[in-house]
């Protein structure tokens, strides 16, 4: 209970208060005097109130809040002031009793607790029993002069004070006070204050002007506050105006989301004030008129519209790398989110759509903007196809740019703030418009590129396409890779908003391009073979420990580069990579054989005995080789392999495997050669030396003993040389030439010299015997196998008509005789061209022991003095045929001719008798075997011995046939 106290009627009051309290304390209470009466009746005429001295128009009560010992009323009352320096504001806090009867007094017993309780009750039954009387308890009151009120007003707590000093008073009591003047307007209820609540609005605005104006920095850490003056003209323009609080903080938020729009305000004073309203508005019982509803459905939309422009423009406006604007731009999706989340939005703007749907529509328009002003300003520097490319390059690089910062920064705010995902919305639209716009453009390059290709075939004139391409070619990988890392982040989206997204078939749009970087790097690969030889000159090893030259380091780099690239490619689709596999396959094949040939033709310039330069290049030749040995497995190519047999079938993986396989081992086998050919050189450095040696040992007279020891003394020591800069494999291969050169030379010692005598001869076999043990070496060199090898003792007997490689093997299982013709080496040219056109005739002899095995044979290579054969040929026989004496495999390579006849080049046997799995045992992998072709001579023993037979048929027409071999 509250009211005004005059100057006048406190005096009394205050003598009345006395007599209430010495009326306590007296036997019979006659009645409790107080500033206001009980809500209950009672006998007045016993009553000594103050209210007898106090209109009814100064005494304002709050509502009743029971069972509650903190109570809440947030009640405003107003009420009129005569003078301001005598008057005072009283206000008494009471414990309202209702009136019951003693029997529901009593019923309430079991709702006590505690001694106070207790004793709380019996006053209740007390007052109860007492005929129509029940007395409020008094809690304390509160007693405010009126001229200690500030204009502004006064929110605080204030203690409850006694009637007396010996009153026993506890709590306190917060108000809300403010003094004003005003003039009764005489307004109707129908009437409202619309007027004043524009002025309101008007007065506002200019005191925000003039805080701005003299604010010491940036307008967006003004605070909001306005001075103590204006804040007193304010509240009292709404004292007279009759503008209630509800209306008041309307205007603020009118008023500075007004001013916002002309200068930056802080975002976080901007949700303080939407806040403070929507309390305000929830809290309030009085509406809104319709005028002050246009306004703030005004407000909304403007504040809404601007912040969603901001929006739009977040990218510019709102940098990651800025705290600041970032700070802005959560609380501006706070502001709007709060909007949309008020009741009184949703009754006023009713149609205006949802927050989703707001922030959804502008991201794709602030996107499709973004994206229109960078594509504008890479298309005013187009002039060129590379120029477009370079355009689209950094178009995606800006995408992968732009979605990257959304997925570390802005993903976050806006999920938080507006429950949207950031970065699944722009993928999504970034991704529609660039597929639009890349594919669109990738066809108009290529288009344009045809067109230049058919200009420069008609006028037969370069003018540099060959760069142009190479860098229309790179600048497409790029676009490619930048696509690539575009196309990675859909990891990161929701598995429903993978689906449809068309830029998942990026990689369709550089299949031709892919071809063309393939034959580009064809290209650039043997150029890079050629200068690393060139900057390789004068060859030597990298350092002392390494035994090969900087140029196979080059090339071998070059390799890795080009796997890199395969790599970096991660084609999506593995079943359509095969194709490239290929071509990949073939660059590197091919830069490895060009590599091995160039080499082998610099060390062939060689004359002087330059071992250590021979030795350094049969070296880098075999660091190139095994390069290639891993391809297969760094390629993934048995991947590719099974995903083409699950989709094409067993027969198709079959050929493609078998093209792969081919691929390698071609390459390996011409390597090799050039290896093995580089290593006979190295040998032939040695072989003046060889038979000077074994000159003096063959010649050394009879009474001496042939000492064999000055020719182990050099190959020892030039072996030494070898082994410690030759790798283990090249040192075998020198080695294994060495023995074939010196069984040459003790072969050709033998042949030149056969009418000497005995002892000659037998010379010549003990020292055959101990370089046997010295190459063997106790099986630390070469094995015995080798050293014992048919076909080396065929290179002694024959002269140089080229070599066949074969490799053969018997199935004891199906009685048959497998026969590989895999190629041949270094064949006479036999062609007016230089060249020859051979195949190999392979049949087994003598023919009337299998006259059921037809002859067989490959076919022609054309233009070749190295071919390659790479065909399978099988006999049916059996095993105790093979095992006969003198059963052989015939080779005869003979020089297609389409005119004359064709030219014999040379002719190998193969023992039977030799073959694996002759004796029975099972071989699953067999050992290749190098044959020395040969031709009949005039002076043959043989043939010259046969020919006397003329009573033998058979002798006589292999003689005959013999002879007409002969060259």
């Amino acid at each position: 209970m509250l009211g005004i106290l005059a100057g006048g009627l406190q005096e009394s009051r205050r003598n009345s208060d006395e007599d209430g309290e010495r009326s306590r304390n007296s036997p019979r209470r006659q009645g409790l005097r107080k500033f206001g009466a009980s809500f209950k009746r009672r006998d007045r005429s016993r009553s000594n109130s103050t209210t007898e001295n106090l209109p009814a128009k100064f005494i304002r009560t709050t509502t009743v809040k029971p069972h509650t010992l903190n109570p809440k009323w947030n009640e405003k009352f107003r009420l009129d002031i005569d003078d301001v320096f005598t008057e005072k504001l009283h206000l008494d806090i009471w414990d309202h009793d209702d009136e019951t009867s003693v029997f529901d007094a009593a019923r309430k017993l079991n709702e006590v607790s505690g001694l106070k309780g207790l004793g709380r009750y019996f006053k209740q039954i007390y007052q109860s029993a007492r005929s129509g009387e029940n007395i409020d308890d008094f809690l304390g009151c509160v007693t405010i002069p009126v001229e200690e009120i500030p204009p502004n007003g006064l929110d605080k707590f204030f203690p409850l004070q006694g009637r007396t000093a010996r009153s026993t008073i506890q709590g306190q009591i917060r108000l809300k006070l403010s003094l004003g003047t005003r003039e009764d307007r005489m307004v109707t209820a129908d009437e409202d204050n619309w007027r004043e609540f524009v002025e309101h609005q008007e007065l506002l605005w200019l005191f925000i002007e003039h805080e701005l104006k003299n604010h010491q920095g940036p307008s967006y850490t003004w605070a909001g506050d306005l001075q103590t003056p204006a804040l007193t003209i304010l509240h009292q323009h709404a004292i007279q105006g009759d503008i209630t609080e509800l209306q008041k903080i309307l205007c603020r938020w009118i008023m500075y989301a007004r001013k916002h729009m002309e200068v930056s305000l802080d975002y976080a004073l901007l949700k303080e004030l939407l806040e403070d309203f929507n309390t305000s508005w929830n809290n309030s019982e009085t509406q809104l008129s319709k005028d002050e509803e246009a306004a703030l459905v005004e407000s909304f939309n403007l504040f809404i519209d601007f912040c969603l422009a901001r929006v739009r423009k977040h990218r510019e406006i709102f940098p990651c790398n800025n705290k600041q604007a970032q700070h802005k731009f959560t609380y501006l999706l706070k502001c709007i989110a709060l909007i949309h989340s008020m009741k009184v939005f949703k009754r006023c703007c009713p149609f205006r759509p949802t927050l989703h749907v707001e922030i959804i529509n502008t991201l794709k328009k602030g996107t499709l903007e973004w994206f229109d002003t960078i594509i504008s300003f890479n298309e005013s520097k187009a002039q060129t196809v590379e120029d477009i490319l370079h355009g689209l390059i950094e178009l995606v690089n800006s995408i992968n740019s732009d979605v990257q910062k959304g997925a570390n920064c802005y993903d976050h705010v806006f999920e938080s703030n507006v429950e949207v995902n950031y970065t699944s919305v722009i993928y999504k639209n970034l991704e529609k418009l660039s597929a639009d716009h890349v594919s669109k453009k990738l066809h108009e390059i290529g288009e344009t590129t045809c067109k230049r290709a058919e200009g420069r075939n008609k006028t037969s004139k370069a003018d540099g396409g060959k760069e142009t391409q190479i860098n229309i070619s790179t600048a497409k990988f790029e676009l490619y890779m930048s696509l690539q890392e575009f196309v990675r982040f859909q990891e990161k989206l929701p598995s429903e908003d993978k689906k449809h997204l068309v830029i998942s078939n990026y990689y369709t749009w550089f299949t031709d391009a892919i071809n063309l970087w393939l034959t580009v790097a064809k290209l650039k690969a043997k150029e890079r073979v050629k200068k690393a030889l060139e900057l390789d000159k004068k060859i030597q090893s990298v350092d002392s420990s390494v035994k090969y030259s900087t140029s196979s380091v080059d090339i071998v780099a070059c390799f890795a580069q080009i796997k890199e690239f395969w790599f970096q490619l991660s084609w999506p689709d593995v079943f359509s990579s095969y194709p490239f596999i290929i071509k990949i396959l073939e660059v590197i094949c091919s830069g490895a054989t060009f590599y091995a040939n160039l080499c082998y033709q610099n060390v062939a310039d060689y004359s002087e005995d330059i071992k250590e330069q021979l030795c350094i290049a049969i070296n880098n030749i075999e660091h190139v080789r095994t390069a290639l040995k891993p391809l297969f497995d760094d390629l993934g190519i048995e991947k590719i392999l099974n995903t083409i047999a699950e989709r094409e079938g067993e027969k198709t993986v079959s050929q493609c495997r078998t093209a792969v396989n081919n691929l390698l081992h071609n390459a390996e086998e011409d390597i090799l050669s050039k290896i093995q050919n580089i290593a006979n050189s190295v040998a032939e450095k040695m072989r003046p030396d060889i038979k000077t040696h074994i000159f003096h040992l063959a010649w050394t007279p009879e009474k001496m003993e042939a000492d064999v020891a000055p020719l182990l003394d050099y190959l020892d020591s030039n072996l030494k040389t070898l082994y410690n800069s030759l790798f283990r494999p090249n040192f075998d291969r020198i080695l294994e030439s060495i023995w074939r050169m010196v069984l040459q030379e003790l072969t050709f010692t033998a042949r030149n010299n056969i009418g000497e005598k005995m002892t000659f001869f037998q010379r010549l076999l003990h020292s055959l015997k101990v370089l046997v043990d010295f190459f063997h070496a106790g099986s630390i060199g070469l094995q015995l196998k080798v050293l014992h090898n048919p076909a080396y003792q065929q290179r002694l007997l024959e002269g140089d008509y080229g070599y066949l490689t074969v490799k053969a093997v018997f199935n004891p299982g199906s009685d048959s005789l497998s026969i590989d013709v895999m190629n041949a080496r270094d064949l006479r040219p036999l062609d007016p061209n230089g060249f020859s056109d051979p195949f190999v005739i392979i049949e087994l002899v003598p023919r009337h022991l299998f006259p059921d095995c037809p002859r067989q044979m490959t076919k022609i290579q054309k233009k070749t003095l190295y071919p390659i054969f790479d065909e399978s040929f099988e006999f049916n026989i059996a095993a105790d045929r093979c095992r006969r004496d003198g059963v052989a495999v015939c080779f005869v390579v003979m020089d297609h001719d389409v005119v004359t006849r064709n030219d014999f080049e040379g002719e190998a046997y193969l023992q039977l008798q030799r073959i694996p799995g002759v004796d029975g045992q099972y071989v699953k992998d067999p050992a290749t075997t190098e044959l020395s072709l040969m031709q009949p001579r005039e002076k043959n023993e043989i043939i010259n011995a046969l020919e006397v037979r003329t009573w033998d048929k058979t002798a006589q027409e292999f003689a005959k046939e013999q002879r007409g071999k002969r060259p």
